[in-house]
């Protein structure tokens, strides 16, 4: 499905909703709650009608009505929350707790997008029930490294959580003891064109595998993100995404996952760990680790210039002979299937934007990446669009035949304009 079609379907969703939703528009940065849940408006105030409508008082009031309900953000408001309090879980005090059906919205310029920050005081969101999509805006500021809240520094999805959707976010600047920006416990989670970076484990268990971005428990996808830059606090070198139980799936598609000061993707006993077309590079551990029994599958992917790329437990099943690359020849690709084992220089240019929504790291036009993916676009072969929303594939090559690329971004020619001596 390509971008214009996901935007179209996302504004059909949110036009489309049951006439029984409300609307609520979130005309106030100050974080007060609502004087009367339950009567169909937001309001600060104590009165009947509509009166101003802080972020936390339109979840109060879509907490207390039985519909899907939507909430607009203003271009340019910072949603701090000051009302101290953690433990509650209904969003008058501490993090603003979500138990039904609801969409958090902002559709409007990346220059005048708002931001929620979360001030310290406990992580933002606890997503806790229903169908939630939050789309649009940043999320920092989150704290959760008390005993009673160690999970998920900016958001939290609780596994009586429905759909969850969290598309076009930044997760900046948060902090936890086990998933930095998010935990996920939830069976149907997706990240979609998000970026996560700056985020922080602060270290209380031992082992590296707890998520300076991420924690994954349950069912998580991510398509089209950037996890670049997060770090632990004592500088042991926490993965930037952990997932871990025999239940948990974690599913990645054109996406980068760079520069973090530790591993980039640690599994722990993971149901299955799946990777298409993506990068895993520059990461200051291994790329890509797991611990004990289950399966990793990895196709059209690029693990490169890592401090080491792959760790690879004997009980995990492994899949891997499909088009990928690493640079040091741990991952033990063989040549089978397309693969590229020991290419010690791929040709990478560092992290950046590059006309996209998320940071990538993009490989120069003389890579051996170029024109080497699977040479099929198919839900086994390569995807037919890469982490910048470019069709694939394109002649990346210039030999007259198109070919995808390998890893999360397909090679165009502005990357002719880039100093060739500009490499990871």
């Amino acid at each position: 499905m390509r971008l214009v079609q996901r935007w179209l379907f996302l504004v059909a969703v949110l036009a489309g909703a049951p006439a029984r939703a409300l609307v609520f528009t979130a005309n106030t940065p100050a974080d007060l709650v609502d004087l009367l849940p339950g009567n169909g408006v937001c309001s600060v105030l104590p009165q009947p009608g509509p009166g101003p409508c802080s972020l936390r008082a339109a979840i109060i009031e879509a907490n207390a009505s039985a519909g899907s309900d939507r909430i607009d953000l203003l271009p340019g408001l910072v949603y701090r929350l000051t009302l101290a309090g953690a433990g509650e879980s209904a969003a008058y005090t501490g993090d603003l707790d979500i138990t039904g059906s609801v969409q958090i919205v902002y559709f409007g310029s990346d220059a005048t997008r708002p931001s929620v920050d979360a001030n310290g005081l406990e992580r933002a969101f606890t997503i806790s029930g229903g169908n939630v999509s939050l789309l649009g805006f940043d999320i920092t500021g989150g704290n959760a490294t008390v005993p009673t809240d160690r999970l998920g520094g900016a958001v939290y999805v609780g596994d009586a959580a429905a759909t969850v959707n969290l598309s076009y976010l930044r997760l900046h600047g948060n902090r936890a003891n086990i998933g930095g920006a998010l935990h996920n416990s939830g069976m149907d989670t997706t990240v979609f064109a998000s970026e996560l970076y700056a985020n922080e484990w602060v270290a209380l268990f031992s082992g590296p595998n707890y998520g300076a971005a991420i924690q994954n428990y349950g069912r998580l996808t991510i398509v089209a993100g950037s996890i670049h830059g997060n770090f632990s606090s004592d500088d042991s070198g926490s993965a930037a995404l952990g997932t871990r139980g025999q239940d948990s799936r974690l599913e990645v598609a054109n996406s980068t996952i760079a520069q973090n000061a530790g591993t980039g993707i640690q599994g722990y006993q993971a149901g299955l760990v799946r990777l298409r077309n993506v990068t895993i590079a520059g990461n200051a551990g291994f790329g890509l680790r797991h611990d004990d029994a289950g399966d990793v599958v990895v196709a059209s992917s690029v693990i490169a210039r890592n401090l080491l790329d792959c760790a690879l437990d004997a009980a995990t099943t492994t899949e891997l002979a499909g088009y990928n690359l690493d640079s040091d020849g741990s991952c033990a690709l063989g040549t089978a299937g397309g693969n590229l084992s020991g290419v010690t220089d791929p040709g990478l240019v560092p992290l950046r934007l590059r006309g996209g929504a998320t940071p990538v790291v993009a490989p120069l036009t003389t890579s051996l990446l170029i024109d080497r993916g699977h040479p099929v676009v198919s839900d086994i072969g390569c995807t037919d669009e890469d982490q910048n929303f470019v069709d694939r594939p394109l002649d990346g090559n210039g030999d007259g035949l198109a070919r995808c690329d390998i890893g999360a971004v397909e090679s165009d020619d502005d990357l002719l304009f880039f100093d060739p001596f500009e490499r990871l």
